[in-house]
């Protein structure tokens, strides 16, 4: 990463402080970090501050509102529902990982947590963002520039329409 380009910001959903810990001293370097106790404090950030927000380490197992519900509630709310989601879990199941892919999850991590691999699992997830957003914005430049007539400079006409 240069020096000119900003750290992402992670937001760590669990509602063992011990593993936010862990987490944020693992992967401080490379991230900065919000945290959220609860599945209702995940969704309280995310409505107000998704923007502020590149990733998601979500817990599958919390009192209240759980991982799953989060995951439910996510695919109704315009802020949150393009952001990555990376859930933690310390159970390996195959129902439960079916169920959270299908909930709309982009990658797991078990608890506890490896640093090489969430680090990397962590980094392809985000360069998937990234790669998407790009071509977003290149997409969204070449319909601008085909509106504008290149001889006048003007937005022509057939856009106008």
């Amino acid at each position: 990463m240069s020096s000119l380009q900003k750290k992402e910001t992670l937001l760590i959903v669990d509602d063992s402080k011990f593993q936010r810990v862990v987490i944020r001293q693992s992967l401080g370097e490379h991230f900065n970090f919000a945290e959220a106790v609860s599945g209702e404090e995940c969704l309280t950030i995310m409505e107000k501050e998704s923007d502020a927000i590149d990733l998601v380490l979500l817990d599958l197992v919390m009192p209240g509102i759980d991982g799953f519900e989060v995951l439910r509630r996510r695919q109704n709310m315009e802020g949150f529902k393009d952001t990555p989601v990376i859930v933690l879990t310390n159970t390996e199941s195959v129902s439960s990982q079916s169920e959270a892919f299908a909930l709309g999850a982009d990658e797991f991590i078990i608890k506890p947590v490896d640093t090489r691999i969430a680090l990397t699992r962590i980094n392809n997830t985000l360069g998937v963002k990234r790669r998407l957003q790009n071509s977003r914005d290149e997409q969204k430049a070449w319909k601008t520039k085909s509106q504008i007539d290149e001889m006048t400079s003007q937005i022509g006409r057939a856009s106008c329409r």
